[in-house]
């Protein structure tokens, strides 16, 4: 009753299952009837394709066509690939079917499957995981080949920055040689123009007493002219002293002559000697006026003489006469060649003028400006500073004023720093260039004396800069 019962119900099922899936289980249903009347269809090509049959397999299923349907297509599958499937997938599969697990060709074609989706899995995992490894091993050959070449890059700058400061420490240490040098020959001429001063002084003096004896000498004449024998004596005396003072002249000339050559061989190597030159221009100007007072002493003297040659006996007037003339002519000539110093100075004065007007066009010409909130100078306004220390070594009583200023960006207190640091970048190249120290000054104005506005980029860029003002000469007498 049983038997019957599953068989009417399976055989409902099979027609609701054909009626819905017509095509597909009537091309199956011709390959399981295939199967089931060759059951040793394909043992050519699968020795080992177990004995199972289907009609046993079903034989205690509620629904027997379906279980043979089922079970028929799943064997078809197997045969079909059975030489194929790897040995360890079946060996593992066939095992399974043991007690109280029945023989089904539906449960070994899904363990089969199961079976190759898991090793595809893991042969999909170990090649991923090997792809990974070996993308970061490239990605670390890479960033180890990057931190190469930048280390290269950082020792190859740190080598360049090591030899560029040696060169300008080498050079600053010549540069210091070359200024305690010049120091001290600067030294050395201003001891020997001291002790030439010196000795202009003791003769000053001398001249003094000399003139204060022919004073008292003279009133001596007028108190004793009842002893004419003797004032007579007592003047050739004092015509031999006057011989000798003439003399003492002679030579005086002589020495201010062989001056005049040392002064114009010294002209002649004005440029090497220039430093030594400034030091000396104004002790030159000291000289042109006391060599003009002498004349001017020496026209008096000269006039005075005259009056006395007058009231002095008819007997020497003659011979006195003449000589006060001779000495008058030598106080001429000896005004006249102050006169020509006194026209050399105010030519010199005309070069340093020309000299100044050279500079200005230098700095007319490129206006030195900086970077935002910086103070370096850089290369081209360098070459501008050489170019004007250049010229300022022919000109040595020109100074400079130099007065740094920023643009309206950040707070005041910093901006005036920066721009007397800004000035002090520029006075110090200039020393290093070979302007004296004490012919250069510089301060900072901030951001208080704009030629632009700064609310645009450009107008801020011509704010950050150097103003120059060429001023007559800074350096102490």
């Amino acid at each position: 009753m049983k038997k019957q019962h599953g068989t009417a119900f399976s055989g409902r099922f099979v027609m609701v299952r054909l009626l819905t899936f017509s095509v597909l289980v009537s091309s199956v249903f011709l390959s399981a009837q295939v199967a089931l009347t060759a059951p040793a269809l394909g043992q050519e090509n699968a020795e080992a394709l177990p004995g199972w049959r289907i009609s046993n397999i079903c034989a205690r299923d509620s629904a027997v066509g379906q279980c043979r349907l089922y079970e028929a297509v799943a064997r078809q599958r197997i045969v079909a690939s059975w030489t194929v499937i790897p040995p360890q997938f079946r060996e593992a599969c066939l095992l399974k079917f043991k007690p109280p697990l029945e023989p089904s060709w539906r449960i070994l074609a899904d363990c089969i499957d199961d079976a190759a989706r898991t090793s595809d899995a893991k042969r999909l995992a170990a090649a991923n995981a090997a792809s990974l490894e070996n993308a970061r091993q490239l990605e670390e050959s890479r960033k180890r080949a990057a931190e190469a070449r930048a280390d290269e890059a950082a020792k190859a700058a740190e080598e360049e920055e090591r030899k560029r400061l040696a060169a300008e420490k080498a050079a600053a240490e010549d540069e210091r040689k070359r200024l305690a040098a010049e120091n001290a020959a600067e030294e050395e001429e201003r001891k020997r123009l001291a002790a030439e001063k010196a000795a202009e002084e003791e003769e000053r003096k001398r001249l003094a007493a000399e003139k204060a004896a022919e004073e008292e000498e003279r009133k001596r004449l007028a108190a004793e002219k009842a002893a004419e024998e003797e004032e007579r004596k007592r003047l050739a005396d004092k015509k031999a002293a006057e011989e000798e003072e003439r003399k003492r002249l002679a030579d005086k000339k002589a020495a201010e002559d062989e001056e005049r050559k040392r002064l114009a061989a010294e002209k002649a190597a004005e440029e090497e000697e220039r430093k030594r030159l400034a030091a000396a221009e104004e002790q030159r100007k000291r000289d042109a006026e006391r060599l003009a007072a002498e004349a001017a002493q020496a026209a008096r003297e000269a006039d005075e003489k005259r009056k006395m040659a007058e009231a002095e006996a008819a007997e020497r007037a003659a011979a006195e006469q003449a000589r006060l003339e001779a000495e008058a002519r030598e106080a001429e000539r000896i005004a006249q060649e102050k006169q020509r110093l006194a026209e050399a100075q105010a030519q010199l004065s005309a070069r340093e003028a020309d000299c100044s007007q050279r500079i200005r066009a230098i700095i007319d010409a490129e206006p030195i400006k900086f970077e935002t909130g910086r103070s370096r100078v850089r290369k081209f306004a360098r070459e501008q500073l050489r170019k004007i220390a250049d010229v300022a070594g022919t000109c040595p009583t020109v100074g400079f004023r130099i007065d740094g200023h920023t643009d309206s960006l950040g707070d005041d207190l910093t901006n005036l720093w920066l721009s007397k640091q800004r000035a002090k970048a520029v006075v110090d190249y200039l020393v290093r260039y070979g302007v004296d120290a004490d012919r250069v000054s510089g301060t900072g104005f901030g951001e208080t004396r704009p030629i632009s506005t700064n609310a645009t980029r450009l107008g801020r860029r011509e704010n950050r800069r150097i103003d120059f003002t060429v001023v007559p000469s800074l350096k102490a007498d």
